[in-house]
């Protein structure tokens, strides 16, 4: 395939977590543009970035875009509130190859697979663009075969540099890391590790949490109130890749309770595995964690004490959760692989 003229146009501001994406991209690329609507990353500079803030009509979103003439193929997020998403898919005339990207299911409740008027919308729309990448294949039984066939899986995915296998190394501590909001569920994982605690003795006796937000007071104020001020340390925003090595080397599991993004990636990229519920909001990302093989998707807060207490009392079990999880990442989650899955859309829609 020759070096494709490529525009991503993103529903929100573009994400650093997405910078490595588009840095490997852009080297398969003859020129890259991002379209968002937050600021530019002064790190990303070998690829074009155009900040363009969405307006409203109604319920709907929209912004004025640039001519979209000048590119092979156009990928919009799959955003139904869009209006351009709209513009473009159904535009009999256009020159360029569309693609949807998205979940292709909802996910503010918990991902699910439930048949309703949006997903139905959802397909009839997909089956006029030229493909469909999705996250996953979750949302798959939600479209008919005619999209199923030009649909693309690129499992969503962080670049963690410093990847390594750290579940050889002694662990004492339980780990969150991520926002601190209602919709992470900490203080259930604070009422959960409080009566790990009570089943003394117990060798995890630390849990950190990495992050900041809008609940760090009140979460900090339950920590008094449970009396675990000398079990629970808060460090604060950390982004460092290197600053946060020593906290994965000492983790023997990563909790959050009610919401699994690309941390679970992360995590894997180190050898921690992750215990979430199993209706978690998500991207999907939680559909790495193969239950009792790279973590636990629970169902109770009284689950995640026994899945404490089993990995705090048999050790070997998280390493070999956590090798699994390594393994699980290093093989098909690495940022390769997703850049991998948009070359062979490319290819696909190009050569029809």
């Amino acid at each position: 395939m020759n070096f494709p003229r490529i525009c991503f146009i993103l529903d929100h501001d573009l994400k650093p977590y997405r910078q490595a994406f588009f840095e490997q991209m852009s080297q398969r690329c003859e020129k890259l543009v991002i379209i968002h609507s937050g600021r530019n990353l002064d790190s990303l500079s070998q690829v074009i970035q155009i900040s363009l803030p969405k307006r409203r009509l109604l319920a709907f979103e929209y912004r004025v875009l640039p001519d979209l003439k000048q590119f092979d193929v156009v990928v919009h997020m799959q955003n139904l509130r869009f209006i351009n998403l709209w513009q473009l898919t159904l535009n009999p005339w256009r020159k360029f190859k569309l693609v949807h990207w998205g979940i292709g299911a909802s996910s503010a409740g918990g991902l699910h697979i439930s048949k309703n008027l949006v997903s139905r919308t959802r397909d009839f729309i997909a089956r006029y663009a030229d493909a469909q990448v999705l996250y996953s294949s979750f949302a798959l039984p939600l479209f008919s075969n005619t999209v199923i066939q030009k649909t693309f899986i690129a499992h969503n995915t962080v670049e963690s540099r410093l990847s390594q296998d750290l579940s050889v190394f002694k662990k004492n501590s339980i780990l969150f890391i991520g926002t601190l909001n209602p919709r992470k569920g900490i203080e259930v994982l604070l009422d959960g590790f409080s009566d790990y605690l009570k089943s003394a003795p117990v060798n995890l006796k630390k849990l950190v949490i990495i992050g900041d937000g809008p609940m760090r007071t009140v979460l900090e104020k339950k920590v008094q109130i449970l009396r675990m001020e000398s079990f629970v340390e808060f460090k604060g925003s950390i982004i460092s890749e290197h600053d946060k090595l020593d906290f994965y080397k000492s983790a023997a599991v990563s909790v959050s309770p009610y919401q699994a993004g690309l941390s679970v990636l992360e995590c894997f990229s180190y050898g921690v595995p992750f215990i979430t519920f199993e209706n978690c909001i998500s991207g999907g990302e939680h559909l790495n964690i193969d239950s009792g093989e790279t973590g636990y998707l629970i169902r109770s807060r009284e689950e995640l004490v026994i899945r404490l207490l089993e990995m705090d009392r048999n050790p070997d079990l998280g390493k070999r959760l956590g090798k699994n999880a390594y393994d699980h990442y290093v093989s098909k989650r690495r940022m390769e692989h997703m850049v991998a899955s948009f070359l062979e859309t490319f290819n696909f829609v190009l050569r029809r």
